[in-house]
């Protein structure tokens, strides 16, 4: 069984902590590495990840000096081990099949990464996403469809989250998240997705993604909205 690294990003959470990761760690996948990178958090969040390492083997704390969201993944993804990386932001939590459901696409279609579709939770309501594009496998040269819809207006493509991407082709090319206020998902995906020759995208709303939230991730999710529905798409 393939090792899968659960990457999150943590800064002044606390009121949604403990359902993020709760949701990783009720996985039906369970070689599961869950890295919590406690990025400078000024609440309870530090202690509660490593009340969280105590009680399960399959975490692992890192707390480092507040760096923002890029700097976060990026010591997340150095630290971490696993053949495969799921981006997981801590103010939001995933349906209990998604590591397995993720895993098991990527494999038998032999992609470099593969999307699921997600449900967006405003006020306690659940929205699915817009279906965009084909769920199928997009060969090399059909790659350009999905970079060209992840600057259309909403989220389509661009969110890290949506994803499992594969360890070698990060550490090949060297792929990074920059040091950017907004659209960090964004250039990551475009350089990854720039080094694949094959993409699966699936139907399975796996991911529950909340807008109603007062964290500093949701001010940084806001941002990205915002610049991506203001992109002139032609």
């Amino acid at each position: 069984m393939e090792k899968v690294s659960v990457i999150l990003p943590i800064y002044n959470v606390e009121k949604y902590l403990k359902n993020c990761i709760e949701s990783v760690r009720n996985q039906t996948y369970e070689n599961l590495e869950i890295i919590l990178v406690d990025d400078g958090s000024p609440d309870r969040c530090p202690l509660l990840c490593d009340e969280y390492a105590q009680k399960d083997s399959r975490v692992r704390v890192i707390h480092k000096k507040n760096g923002g969201l890029s700097d976060a993944r990026n010591v997340g993804i150095d630290k971490s081990s696993g053949s495969y990386l799921v981006f997981v932001d801590s103010d939001d939590w995933i349906r209990k099949d998604m590591v397995e459901c993720l895993l098991k696409n990527i494999e038998e279609s032999k992609s470099q990464v593969v999307f699921c579709n997600y449900i967006t939770v405003r006020a306690g309501e659940e929205i699915s996403c817009e279906d965009i594009l084909e769920y199928k496998v997009y060969q090399s040269y059909e790659v350009v469809k999905i970079i060209r819809n992840m600057f259309g207006g909403g989220r389509y493509y661009s969110s890290i989250w949506r994803g499992i991407y594969k360890r070698e082709v990060i550490e090949n090319r060297n792929i990074y998240f920059q040091n950017l206020q907004f659209a960090e998902d964004l250039v990551f995906n475009l350089e990854y997705l720039l080094n694949c020759n094959r993409v699966k995208i699936i139907k399975d709303k796996l991911y529950y993604y909340r807008v109603n939230a007062t964290s500093a991730l949701q001010s940084l999710k806001n941002n990205v909205d915002e610049i991506q529905k203001n992109i002139e798409y032609y």
